[in-house]
């Protein structure tokens, strides 16, 4: 009987979860406030670029981890500069998020379902109905992706 390994991606966790996972792999639980310093504050998301962790716990990550990425399909920015994204998620579904500066900051709009069950006539979401809730992960990456667009 063949067994697969099937890698899990680091942004369905917490940091709590995270840490048990880490310790059913023999990794020591605080690997995990690195991962997330690499990944949540300097944008790393290669496991060979995180020098801090070993060289074995980073092959260990690597074989058992990965982090998913979201594509961008559509950017468009409005006269005021407010900015709406289009992204294509795994499944061949799209949602939007939208960014909208302010005098002294940014707010970002983003999406937490595919689909929406009310029809505002300013949203293009409702249109097509309620499809299903997003994973942590897409709901994540949206926000990571325009990070990473503006900062």
């Amino acid at each position: 009987m063949v067994f697969l390994l099937m890698k899990k991606d680091i942004k369905e966790y917490s940091l709590q979860d995270l840490e048990k996972e880490f310790v059913k792999k023999t990794l020591p639980k605080f690997t995990t406030s690195q991962l997330f310093r690499w990944a949540y504050k300097k944008r790393i998301e290669d496991f060979s670029l995180m020098t801090d962790i070993s060289k074995v716990n980073r092959q260990i990550l690597s074989e058992n981890f990965y982090f998913s990425k979201i594509k961008i399909l559509k950017r468009e920015v409005s006269e005021d500069k407010t900015e709406k994204f289009l992204f294509g998620l795994a499944d061949n579904t799209t949602v939007e998020s939208v960014l909208i500066p302010t005098k002294g900051r940014n707010t970002l709009c983003i999406s937490s379902q595919v689909g929406c069950k009310f029809s505002c006539k300013f949203c293009v979401s409702g249109k097509f109905g309620f499809k299903r809730n997003l994973v942590v992960s897409e709901i994540i990456n949206q926000y990571l992706a325009i990070y990473d667009l503006i900062y």
